[in-house]
Formats: C-alpha cells, sequence, structure tokens
C-alpha cells in the first residue's frame, strides 16, 4: 500500500501542469487546423496560413524518402567487425520505411510545429510465424506510434529531456479485450482478477480536441443559471477532427522512476483508479538504460522541458491576416452592393426597395419629380492585397525561410549564381533547425537498432558469396547511428550530392558506394547491374584496349623489314662482316 501511495504521488506532481497544457494545446489546435479559435463558424477566416506554412516549414526539416543512416563503431571494436554494418544499415532502413516510422516521424515535427513537442514511442511486436517444414518460428519487427505531449507528465519541467528526469509518466486507453491479451501475452498471474476489476468508462476527451463546453465564456451566474456567450457553429462548415470511440476504454497510467538499486529505470503499469498491473526493471520489457521514447520539437528551449510552439509565434500573424482579409470582402462585398441613398418622395417597403435596386433589370417606381437614387460606389485601391502580402513575408521572417529557399524570385537576383549565393546565405536560420531535428532522428536510429539487437532472431549476411553471416545480438554494443549526409533535409540534398560526385571523380569512393550515398530508385537493381554488367564490360574493354596498346608497343619494337633479321650491310654476331 506504501508502495502504491508513492506511485500515486509521483504521478499527481508529474501532471501538475497537465490541465493547464491541455487548454493551451486546444487553443494551438485549433488555430493550426483552422487558423482562428472561432472554427466551423460562417464567418471564420477563408484561408489559414498557419497550417500550410508549418507544413512547408517541416519539409524543410525532413524528407522521409532522402533520409538515410550510417552506422559507425566506438574505438572499443574490433576492426573486423566492420563488415557487419552493411547488413545491420540495410535492416535500419528497411524497417525505417516498411513499418511506417518515417511517415510517423513526417507527422510528430508537424504536431511539433503546433503543440511545441511531441513524442514517437518504438516497441518491438513480436508473433509466430510458421516455416515452409512446419515448425514455428518467433518473428517481428520494429513499431511506432505517436504520443500528444496531453498525455506525458514530468516532474521537473526546469530539466530538458527524459533522461534528467527522475521520474515521469505516459496515460493511454485500452478496451478491456485489448487489456486481456496483453495481460495473457505477458502471463500475468493475476490476469482474471485484474480484469474483472477493471472499471471501463466511455472517455469523452482522450486527445487535446475541443469540444462545444469548452468553448463557453461564462459572464455571468445567478440563481443556478448561467449566461455568456457560446461559440457554437450555425453549419458544420468543416470537420472538427474529433475521433469518436463509442466502446468503453479502461485508463492506464505507465509510469518510468529511476530506482539507484538497479541503476535504471523501473517502470509502473498502473490500471485506474487503483491497481498495479505490472512493476518491473525496464529491461525485462525493453533494452537496458534506455527510454522508449523521442521527443521531436522545432524549437527546444534550455529552460522548459515542453519547448516552444511554432503556432504561438504564427497566431498574431494569423490574427492580423484575418483581420485584413474581411477588410478586403468587407469592401468588395460594398462594391458588389453598394449602399444606396433615395431623396425625394418614395414608396413602398424599404426591405422591397432595396431588394430591387440590386436586382438586375429590377424597378422601383418613385413618387415625386424631385425624388433621386444615389449610389454611393467604394473605391478600391490598385494595392488592396499589399498588406496581406507584407504579413506572408513576416510569416516567412519569423520562421527562417525566404522568398528565394521557397523558388520565388528575389528582388536583385542578375544570375543562377547569385540565386544560389542567396539561398545558401539565406537558409542558415533553417539548416540550425534541420540540424535539431536530426538529433532526434539519430536517436529512433539507435532504438531500431537496439530493439533489433536485443529481439530479432533472424541471420543476418553479408551481400556477397563468401560474406559474413552473424545475429543481431552479435553486433557490437559500442556503436552510434547517425543521419548519413545531412539527408534529412532537402537544404542540404545539393551540397551532398556534389560532394559525392566529387569523392567519385578523385577515386575517393568507388560507384557502388555513390550508389549507396545517393537517394535513387531502384538502387539494389542498379547495383546488381553494376556487379554483373557494367563493372564486368569495363573491365573486359580495359583488358582489350591494354592488349591494343602492348601490340602497338611490340609493333613499335620490331626492326625495319619485319623479319626479325638485321639489315643488308649490318654487322654479323660476332662483329664480322657479310661476303661480298
Amino acid at each position: 500500500m506504501e508502495r502504491f501511495q508513492f506511485y500515486q504521488d509521483l504521478i499527481v506532481k508529474c501532471y501538475a501542469s497537465r490541465e493547464s497544457r491541455r487548454q493551451f494545446y486546444k487553443t494551438m489546435r485549433a488555430y493550426y487546423l483552422f487558423g482562428t479559435m472561432e472554427y466551423g463558424l460562417s464567418n471564420g477566416p477563408r484561408y489559414n496560413k498557419i497550417y500550410p506554412h508549418i507544413d512547408q516549414l517541416t519539409s524543410f526539416m525532413f524528407s522521409p524518402e532522402t533520409t538515410r543512416f550510417t552506422l559507425r563503431f566506438g574505438p572499443s571494436v574490433n576492426f573486423d567487425e566492420t563488415n557487419k554494418i552493411v547488413p545491420m544499415q540495410d535492416e535500419l532502413h528497411q524497417q525505417w520505411h516498411d513499418n511506417t516510422i518515417d511517415q510517423h516521424v513526417r507527422n510528430a515535427l508537424r504536431w511539433a510545429g503546433c503543440y511545441g513537442m511531441m513524442f514517437l514511442k518504438l516497441r518491438w511486436k513480436a508473433w509466430r510465424r510458421k516455416q515452409a517444414n512446419g515448425e514455428m518460428d518467433d518473428d517481428g519487427c520494429v513499431q511506432s506510434h505517436l504520443v500528444e505531449p496531453n498525455n506525458v507528465g514530468v516532474l521537473r519541467e526546469d530539466k530538458v529531456g527524459l533522461y534528467a528526469q527522475e521520474a515521469f509518466c505516459e496515460t493511454y486507453y485500452l478496451t478491456k479485450s485489448q487489456l486481456e491479451n496483453e495481460l495473457m501475452a505477458g502471463c500475468h498471474p493475476r490476469a482474471a482478477a485484474i480484469v474483472a476489476a477493471a472499471q471501463a468508462g466511455h472517455q469523452e476527451d482522450i486527445g487535446t480536441n475541443a469540444g462545444p463546453i469548452d468553448r463557453l465564456i461564462v459572464t455571468n451566474i445567478t440563481g443556478g443559471s448561467i449566461t455568456g456567450n457560446a461559440s457554437l457553429w450555425a453549419t458544420p462548415l468543416q470537420s472538427m477532427y474529433k475521433p469518436i470511440t463509442s466502446e468503453d476504454l479502461v485508463e492506464m497510467q505507465e509510469l518510468y522512476v529511476y530506482d539507484d538499486s538497479i541503476s535504471d529505470y523501473r517502470v509502473v503499469t498502473i490500471m485506474q483508479p487503483s491497481e498495479i498491473v505490472w512493476d518491473r526493471p525496464i529491461e525485462r520489457i525493453y533494452v537496458a538504460n534506455t527510454l522508449p521514447y523521442v521527443p521531436f520539437s522545432l524549437n527546444p528551449a534550455y529552460d522548459y522541458f515542453w519547448a516552444h510552439s511554432e503556432t504561438e509565434k504564427l497566431i498574431p500573424l494569423q490574427d492580423m491576416r484575418n483581420e485584413r482579409i474581411e477588410d478586403i470582402r468587407h469592401l468588395l462585398r460594398k462594391q458588389a452592393h453598394p449602399p444606396t441613398g433615395v431623396t425625394g418622395v418614395m414608396g413602398g417597403i424599404p426591405d422591397e426597395m432595396q431588394l430591387a435596386l440590386d436586382t438586375p433589370s429590377g424597378i422601383l417606381a418613385l413618387d415625386g419629380a424631385t425624388s433621386a437614387i444615389k449610389v454611393e460606389q467604394p473605391t478600391i485601391p490598385t494595392d488592396i492585397w499589399k498588406d496581406v502580402s507584407a504579413i506572408d513575408d513576416m510569416f516567412n521572417e519569423m520562421s527562417g525561410l525566404p522568398a528565394v529557399n521557397q523558388g520565388r524570385g528575389a528582388p536583385g537576383v542578375r544570375s543562377e549564381g547569385h540565386a544560389q549565393l542567396l539561398s545558401q546565405m539565406g537558409s542558415t536560420r533553417a539548416k540550425d533547425r534541420a540540424l535539431v531535428v536530426e538529433d532526434s532522428l539519430d536517436e529512433v536510429a539507435t532504438l531500431i537498432v537496439k530493439l533489433l539487437r536485443k529481439y530479432d532472431k533472424r541471420q543476418y549476411r553479408e551481400d556477397k558469396a563468401d560474406g559474413v553471416r552473424f545475429f543481431p545480438h552479435q553486433f557490437p554494443e559500442d556503436f552510434e547511428a547517425k543521419v548519413d549526409g545531412h539527408s534529412n533535409s532537402p537544404i542540404f540534398i545539393e551540397n551532398h550530392e556534389a560532394r559525392v560526385f566529387a569523392l567519385l571523380d578523385r577515386q575517393v569512393i568507388n560507384p557502388e558506394s555513390a550508389l549507396e550515398l545517393l537517394d535513387i530508385p531502384q538502387r539494389d537493381l542498379l547495383k546488381k547491374r553494376l556487379k554483373e554488367d557494367i563493372e564486368p564490360a569495363k573491365a573486359k574493354a580495359a583488358q582489350q584496349e591494354h592488349q591494343i596498346e602492348m601490340l602497338k608497343a611490340t609493333k613499335g619494337r620490331q626492326p625495319a623489314n619485319g623479319q626479325g633479321a638485321p639489315p643488308q650491310g649490318a654487322p654479323q654476331r660476332g662483329g664480322e662482316m657479310p661476303p661480298q
């Protein structure tokens, strides 16, 4: 009981700021998706600039298709082990693409731009498969999913990074059947009792989506009555993107606590409200001294764990843009339907008169010779959209994306080289942020390799006839996984390709290595064609050319008569002259 109370106290402390952060995240989500808090209303903005802007920003930071990883050993590893790097790299890239980890990273970056931070959680999903000989074999793959910051709490928000935390917690939800399957898979001795004690209920708001009551602004409460303004939409112009789950769910909390007795984290799984399901060292369910979470952020802070939201910086500009767009729309509406003044004697109902004046070929009958109609036609400025363009430039300045980097012309550009120089100089801020993202990608790749080392039972082999064969657990533990050549960001791609071809021209690398370093479709087919067709044909041509050169050289050394005998009049062997 004391242990359970200790865990519950830690959870409460980790979630001290959860409710205030949830309200903040709801605001950021509304602006990110709809450009305003009044989403769904007929008078909302006609163009949301924040969503495409963050989408473009993250596309500069990360490209799923071009990202490549490389593995390096530490100084403690024998040089003979290097032939294991390529097979492990190939499996790393296969897990990265085949299991949609790359797509989850892209979504993590987009929503990190909205909330400030998102988490990618990786785990090993195991299953059994039937081999050709009928035997069962253990198999599996690395799986990933996103965790919203709303569902995570840390003990100290002034410490940056999960490894700096003594304790942190994640909240998630399971159906009763999922809970039962996980308990059975883990061979829990009290599985039936825990499932029976589970209190499943309908969860109205699992994520950060705001329901209608969250947008109720209370102004007065008297006598049990609530008066105020409710921002309820008149017509469903947009989807609210709020998941609806009719199945009852069980609230689970996973607490990570650093245990000094084992010098590692302990993972405690609690089924709310009062049931400890698991309490075990992290090594039993994951990898020793390794956390399964990778945080992603575009604007990390040195003194605030949750980082800074990109959307929050853009909200004032979006509000300015909304206001200016509404002014332009108002002016254009006045031009299409100008105010009209009628003087003198008139008859009829004003609304019908207004309809007649605003209807093509409409007829309005006036009484009296002094009656007159005056239309107040507004003047439309020729640079009516200039302010909107200026605000859009402020968006780019805020996020460090100059026009030349977006494929748009810049004033004063005189040549292609000048444009490339401006692009290179103007992308320094974007490159710095891409390097921040690269650090998180390094962590993801490292986690994938660690999971393969511990759980994958297949045998790897080098792509050679006499290549090395090894099991993943035989891969050296002293390694590091890094993004290869900043390939995660399109900003670096041109420089990367130029360096590859420069190394190839100087024969520092061979064509096969160049194919590995470049993002080329059908890379494996090209490598096979290079080995089986191009290189043998090139070697044969070189051999033939060498033989031709040898023949030419031999022919140049032969006597002039071509018979191998000395020319007439030449001295014979021994210095004698031929007979006369």
